[in-house]
């Protein structure tokens, strides 16, 4: 192996021994009874300077190829390198032989910034850490036994060194089984930071890697914004304790305030002045989704809150007890407000409404125990669709009935499942579902579930009344199935007891079957003889339909139809119209039954008509006629013709020729107006006068003639005999006579026409 031997090491010596060791425990073994030069060369090796395969003398000999041994890295701005040095070798960061490391010479020569893991050389070379995974040491971090007396800031050793390197590269940090004061919160963006594992055995030195802060005031210990973040945090094998409540020199906020992705494991978190761990969304949404959490919380207020936004976050095997502390690390004794698992979305869950409000999502809880806390071990205020919540035990928790509460807003399809529920009535031991809004819950196997609380409604089996299934509120006054034994009848009962009680069947929260004391409310959509009955404001225009489907109208009116009814199958189907319409379209008729009489109206015209009136008597009378309007009636009929036949007997006869009327009947058009009856009395009478095209041709009788005597003539007259008379100029006697003669017939003529004046009532 002498081949292998740098120069200026002797063989044999104890620089050999360690560049020749096949294994890590070889080299470590060497490194007793090195030399100061040696040491430091092996304290390298120890410190697992990149090194990366003892066995392999070639591998390490080329490692050591251009290093250089330095003592600290603090020291290192003293050192002069020159060109051919391309790694460092320290014993240490601050102290000798605490946090040695292996440093490489920068490919970024150009940049003057310093920093706990950069550094540059007397002659002007920046030398940067090169360690897979470095340790808080290697970052100038001390460290210090003693968590309730801290001595030793490691603030920014951790803070401004271990965290800010492992933000930037986004590769582990390690811590060791120390104690670490950090007086500042730790922002992770991209950070992994890895202890050797956390206890929960109370107060005392601790063989676990601590973080202990203290002088943060309101401040979180460690938080995760969306606005910083880059992929993935990841912190676990930590104690994170906080040194006091003290305002100033303690810490009074939360233990984590996580708005961003964290994976959490291994942790213990204890003894904050505000609640452990508080999960939340961003001001305008977004969220941690997707964390996971192993942790341990104990602290002031509640465990852990699962806050508004706060979507697909993990619990796996979490504790959260002992929280609602009535002072620094007292366990509560008396029932407080606080508990071990928080979730809601205002509150707590969302304070002085800070942050953009939805209720938590896909929450996911396996496993863990809630119990000791000062109110309820597990309080799901308010969560939604979540389907594993499956917690494993919680127990005397200081609330009556306090091992886990059902809020108002649980559901809807959440599905809890708890293992060990032990003390008081929620004794959950199989399944609850929620649905929005409210707390309902369902027994099964004789187990009481309980109402998440008091004041929920409860849902049994019991076996004392076979057969039966019931639940009840918390009066006690309310049940819901009662299923007999009796597999002869096969009779189930259902029935709800109590003011306004009913029952409800449907889909959803508006459209159900519903059986109450005040009648049978059935849904929009039903089915009865196997046709479907729905409603509507019209005909159906679309969807497929069956002969004897009915759609009602939704929007019922006067003279509006009450709905229509499928005539003919199909898409949409022929549909004819129910009652009281008998005439559909726009200007079309509706008749409207009212008492003993049927009303038309026409959607063009406001008046209402009287169509027609039928008697309730043996004396039935018809009108056909309008009531209001200036309407006109219209008779029509095939070929035959229009027949009037009262009793049965045809008196008067239409068609297209002619009206006719029977000869022992007449027709009387009114008794103050033209009549026209048989002959007993009169045939014709007209009020006032006839009139040929608006011209008076008869009036009425003129009284006051005095009737003529004598013999009148209708017979043959010559009414110009008298003109052809001729007279001499002394008239003659025969002359004479024959104007006699003349004026005697034309006197008997007018007797005649007086007389036929007289007839006919025109004269009097």
């Amino acid at each position: 192996m002498t081949e292998w031997i740098p120069a200026g090491l002797e063989p044999g010596g104890v620089g050999e021994r360690v560049y020749a060791s096949t294994s890590e425990a070889e080299a470590r073994e060497a490194i007793g009874a090195a030399a100061d030069d040696d040491a430091r060369l092996a304290g390298a090796v120890q410190a697992g300077a990149n090194l990366a395969d003892l066995s392999d003398p070639v591998a390490a000999l080329a490692q050591l190829k251009g290093a250089r041994m330095v003592g600290l890295f603090v020291e290192l701005e003293g050192e002069t390198m020159g060109e051919d040095v391309v790694a460092v070798f320290t014993a240490g960061h601050t102290r000798s032989g605490l946090g040695a490391a292996r440093y490489v010479l920068d490919a970024d020569q150009a940049s003057p910034s310093a920093s706990a893991w950069r550094r540059r050389s007397a002659d002007g070379f920046w030398f940067a850490l090169d360690e897979a995974e470095p340790t808080f040491e290697q970052f100038g971090a001390l460290g210090q036994a003693d968590h309730l007396n801290p001595s030793v800031d490691d603030t920014a050793a951790i803070v401004g060194g271990a965290v800010a390197w492992s933000n930037l590269t986004g590769r582990p940090v390690r811590a060791g089984g120390r104690i670490y004061n950090v007086r500042d919160t730790i922002e992770l963006t991209y950070g992994r930071l890895k202890g050797v594992g956390s206890t929960n055995s109370g107060a005392g030195a601790l063989a676990t890697s601590c973080l202990l802060f203290s002088h943060l005031g309101a401040k979180p210990g460690i938080r995760t914004t969306l606005a910083t973040s880059k992929k993935l945090a990841l912190i676990e094998g930590f104690d994170l304790r906080a040194a006091s409540w003290d305002p100033v020199t303690g810490c009074t906020g939360y233990g984590l305030d996580i708005g961003a992705r964290l994976i959490a494991r291994d942790l213990s978190v204890q003894h904050w002045g505000k609640s452990g761990l508080f999960l939340h969304g961003g001001v305008a949404g977004g969220g941690p989704y997707h964390s996971r959490f192993e942790t341990f919380l104990f602290s002031k207020e509640h465990g852990a809150v699962v806050g508004t936004g706060a979507n697909a976050v993990t619990f796996v095997d979490c504790e959260w007890k002992w929280n609602g502390a009535p002072s620094y690390g007292v366990a509560p004794t008396a029932a407080g407000t606080w508990d071990g698992l928080h979730v809601n979305h205002t509150g707590a869950g969302n304070p002085s409404g800070a942050y953009a409000s939805y209720t938590p999502d896909a929450l996911s809880i396996i496993g863990g125990d809630a119990s000791y806390n000062s109110r309820y071990g597990y309080n799901f205020a308010s969560v939604r669709r979540s389907g594993a919540l499956f917690p494993g035990y919680a127990e005397l928790n200081l609330a009556t009935d306090g091992q886990v509460y059902l809020g108002g807003d649980f559901g809807p399809y959440c599905f809890v499942h708890f293992g060990t529920i032990s003390g008081g009535s929620a004794n959950v031991k199989m399944a609850v579902y929620g649905s929005y809004g409210r707390t309902n819950q369902i027994y099964v196997g004789g187990e009481y579930l309980g109402g998440g609380g008091t004041g929920g409604s409860k849902i049994g089996y019991t076996f004392q009344n076979v057969g039966l299934a019931f639940a009840v509120n918390t009066a006690g006054d309310v049940s819901v199935a009662s299923v007999p034994s009796s597999a002869a009848t096969g009779q189930m009962d259902v029935r709800v007891d109590g003011a306004g009680a009913r029952i409800r069947l449907g889909s959803n929260l508006t459209d159900y079957f519903e059986v109450a004391s005040d009648g049978v409310k059935l849904p929009a959509s039903h089915y009865k003889g196997g046709k479907k009955r729905t409603q509507d404001t019209a005909a159906p225009a679309t969807g497929t339909w069956a002969v004897g489907d009915i759609v009602e109208n939704s929007s019922p009116a006067s003279y509006a139809p009450f709905g229509w009814v499928c005539v003919t199958a199909g898409t949409p189907g022929s549909w004819r119209e129910i009652g009281p319409r008998l005439a559909g379209g726009s200007g079309g008729s509706v008749f409207i039954p009212q008492g003993g009489a049927y009303l038309s109206r026409d959607f063009g015209n406001t008046a209402d008509l009287q169509l027609l009136t039928v008697g309730s008597s043996a004396n039935n009378n018809l009108f056909v006629g309008h009531g209001t309007g200036a309407g006109v009636i219209n008779l029509q009929s095939g070929s035959g013709g229009v027949n009037f036949a009262p009793s049965g007997t045809t008196v008067a006869s239409l068609n297209a020729a002619r009206f006719a009327v029977n000869t022992d009947n007449a027709l009387d058009f009114g008794t103050s107006a033209a009549r026209i009856k048989d002959g007993y009395s009169y045939t014709w009478d007209a009020k006032t006068s006839f009139k040929v095209n608006g011209t008076k041709v008869v009036g009425a009788q003129e009284a006051g003639w005095t009737a003529a005597s004598g013999t009148p003539n209708k017979g043959a007259w010559n009414a110009d005999a008298v003109g052809a008379l001729a007279f001499s100029a002394t008239p003659t006697q025969a002359e004479c006579v024959a104007l006699r003669d003349a004026c005697a017939s034309a006197h008997k003529r007018m007797k005649a026409t007086e007389d036929a004046l007289r007839t006919h009532g025109l004269i009097n």
